[in-house]
């Protein structure tokens, strides 16, 4: 056995020493020096490791780059997921947000919520939600100039969505926005396409126009061009979209 190339193997790498040397005993294991033979090596081996011990501690380039790049490539994925999780729950607290405010208002609409109009404590003829902008939200309430009654008024459209003229006065009271970035996916921007109006006291429902909504009526959400969307429909009810 040449010790003197099981030697120069251990000096660059004493892992594939190792397998060199057992490779090597197990061809002459058929020999009948190879007892003796393996006894040899072993106690040389013990000695070339003790010898040479700031040779082969810690890790070899090889083995430092598998585990850098095996690293790199786990800390991307998690990035990925954290990034995804983010959007979504972005997106998700807008629609919970949303759908919150409209039926916010639908309920004052359903309880005859009163307000301070004219010094007064009255009930408004309905209360509407809309966007102002593709980022801010209100909820608003019409309410009358002068005599008359909101039944009466309401049978024209113009009494029926967010309006002012000289009789009919829409009064913006609660405003929101949409948090962390996200927008309403809507363009080009038209504050009456996202118009909901409930009128008191069944809270029946209208769009933007006054027209009842027949239809279902869709709110998209973006962030980073991935949405989610809620839908009202025609009966009243809201539905958060995946």
């Amino acid at each position: 056995m040449d010790y003197k190339l099981v030697y120069g193997v251990i000096f660059l790498n004493h892992r594939f020493a190792l397998i060199f040397l057992i490779a090597h005993e197990l061809k002459f294991k058929s020999s009948k020096h190879s007892v003796k033979s393996c006894a040899f090596s072993v106690n040389q081996w013990s000695k070339i490791m003790k010898k040479n011990k700031k040779y082969y501690s810690g890790f070899s380039l090889l083995e430092l780059i598998m585990v850098i790049t095996i690293m790199g490539i786990m800390s991307s994925v998690g990035f990925v997921s954290l990034q995804s999780s983010k959007v979504d729950s972005r997106l998700k607290a807008a629609q919970g947000e949303v759908s919150a405010t409209i039926k916010l208002a639908q309920s004052y609409a359903l309880q005859g919520k009163t307000q301070n109009i004219g010094g007064e404590n009255k009930t408004p003829c309905g209360y509407g939600f809309r966007f102002i902008d593709n980022a801010h939200y209100v909820i608003f309430y019409n309410t009358l100039l002068g005599g008359g009654t909101c039944a009466a008024l309401q049978i024209n459209a113009n009494g029926r969505h967010f309006y002012n003229d000289g009789t009919v006065v829409s009064v913006d009271m609660e405003l929101g926005s949409l948090n962390n970035n996200v927008t309403l996916s809507l363009s080009p921007f038209v504050s009456a396409d996202t118009e909901v109006y409930f009128k008191i006291p069944f809270g029946n429902i209208y769009d933007g126009a006054g027209a009842i909504i027949g239809t279902n009526k869709t709110f998209t959400f973006d962030y980073t061009g991935i949405t989610k969307s809620i839908t009202m429909q025609s009966n009243g009810s809201l539905i958060e979209n995946n």
